[in-house]
């Protein structure tokens, strides 16, 4: 029986090492990739708040109307590193 929770706890640890590998390349590539417009592939300026949709300024007016309701990329970036970072965070509590 205790050695079945060894196995079981390494492969957990395992497990998580190749999580927290995961989320750095997120991580690096989130921050470091260009945002492209959805429609027309230019560069972003906002996007959906929680999404991954992006636009351009033209193509923001054109769908939206009213760009208010978008956040600026810059914003977006913010948000999701800093849910990355809460979820590295968590994966480096002992188990």
């Amino acid at each position: 029986m205790a050695e079945d929770k060894t196995i079981f706890l390494r492969d957990v640890r395992i497990l998580v090492d190749k999580l927290q590998k995961t989320l750095k390349t997120k991580k690096h590539n989130h921050i470091t990739m260009p945002k492209k417009c959805l429609i027309c592939e230019d560069s972003a300026e906002f996007a959906i708040k929680n999404s991954n949709d992006y636009y351009c300024k033209e193509c923001a007016e054109e769908q939206f109307n009213d760009i208010s309701c978008l956040v600026p990329v810059e914003e977006a970036n913010k948000t999701s590193e800093e849910a990355i970072d809460q979820l590295e965070e968590l994966n480096k509590t002992e188990l």
